[in-house]
């Protein structure tokens, strides 16, 4: 199951320019941040922060000075890059994380007591649920709106912490989980931008969506913290898994 990396950022001043300073709790998380901002910044396909410098455990890139979300907008863009990767998939890297829904699906059955806490009619959904195509291509891995902003017309997108390879639903799946209010016009919005629409897309979208919250009820309910929030959030989630089932 792919843990939140909780790292810690903070804002500073170098050479008269403010720097957002990021320290990962893994090099990993790193590695893979710093790849998907150079990649992004090489290709033009989208906007994300310039790397200012990465040591240790610890990543710097130029602050962007931005205001508000744009979810139409980073519905579109993902929607294109989507596409763009379904057409010319990137070459394999071993920093790229297997986003599949049959592993998680998997993982959390043999890892997590499933009927006790979400009951027995998500267990079986787990143990049945499959995707109707096998399209593959990028993904941001953790595509909510805590992790773009807007400036300059232009959303920024940043915390590539699980970016890889899987179906695009798994990033549909994140927008949809923290604006779970908002699913219809989500979907419709990227079933007319993405290039590859399919008759079980809609599915498909509903099943991930149905994994990933099922993934992050547990990763919320062993997090340390304030348990008022904790279960706040696990409540939203189980609101999210019960249309779901």
């Amino acid at each position: 199951m792919n843990n939140f990396n909780r790292n810690k950022s903070k804002i500073e001043r170098i050479d008269r320019r403010k720097i957002v300073s990021k320290e990962h709790q893994k090099l990993i998380f790193l590695k893979r941040e710093e790849f998907f901002y150079i990649f992004f910044n090489e290709n033009h396909l989208i906007k994300t922060p310039l790397v200012y410098g990465a040591d240790g455990l610890n990543i710097k890139t130029y602050f962007i000075d931005g205001k508000g979300k744009n979810i139409p907008l980073a519905i579109e863009d993902w929607a294109k890059i989507h596409s763009y990767f379904i057409e010319r998939p990137p070459k394999e890297n071993k920093l790229f994380i297997q986003h599949d829904i049959n592993k998680v699906s998997r993982y959390l059955l043999q890892h997590e007591n499933i009927s006790n806490s979400l009951g027995t009619n998500v267990e079986h959904k787990l143990r049945e649920v499959e995707l109707n195509s096998s399209i593959e291509t990028l993904l941001h891995g953790d595509l909510t709106p805590k992790n773009f902003i807007f400036y300059n017309n232009d959303n920024y997108y940043f915390d590539f912490e699980l970016g890889g390879i899987g179906h695009p639903a798994r990033d549909i799946a994140s927008l949809i989980i923290s604006s779970p209010r908002k699913k219809e016009k989500i979907v419709n919005h990227y079933k007319n931008s993405f290039s590859y629409c399919y008759s079980g897309l809609d599915e498909d979208i509903n099943n991930w969506t149905f994994v990933r919250a099922s993934e992050l009820y547990f990763i919320f309910d062993k997090r340390d913290g304030d348990e008022k929030q904790k279960n706040k959030i696990k409540n939203k989630i189980v609101g999210i898994i019960e249309n779901l089932v």
